[in-house]
């Protein structure tokens, strides 16, 4: 599966770089950065994969890695998502409304997501199942 998707992203990413070249929009800005880390965050689980079909151990640190990634790239493509429903580059590309509050929820989101995941990594460590 990784690998499926892997394929699609590879051909899509030049796509959307043309775009990001051509056009000085900041929805495509932010749009690129979360497919550049949700593509990154899949060859890391890809080679884990690899490497563990291969030998049987894998790269436990780079899969780690590869999911950190793939949750930082879907915080932040919901902080694009947040900001068109504001209007943010629809209408306007300035923020006349007070972005503190919805920059500090998301944070907060992407902090609290990414604890969970340490928190699950850790239980599925120290309590393996029966």
């Amino acid at each position: 599966m990784y690998f499926l998707f892997f394929i699609v992203y590879c051909l899509l990413l030049p796509v959307q770089l043309y775009a990001v070249a051509h056009q000085r929009h900041p929805v495509t800005k932010l749009f690129t950065a979360s497919l550049i880390l949700e593509v990154v965050g899949i060859a890391f689980n890809l080679l884990d994969v690899l490497k563990y079909a291969y030998d049987g151990v894998g790269y436990s640190n780079l899969s780690c890695l590869g999911e950190i990634l793939d949750i930082l790239s879907r915080t932040t493509f919901m902080l694009l998502l947040i900001l068109l429903a504001k209007g943010w580059a629809v209408t306007r590309i300035e923020l006349s409304w007070k972005p503190f509050s919805i920059l500090l929820i998301w944070f907060i989101y992407g902090i609290v997501h990414i604890l969970l995941y340490v928190w699950n990594k850790v239980n599925s460590i120290l309590l393996p199942p029966n």
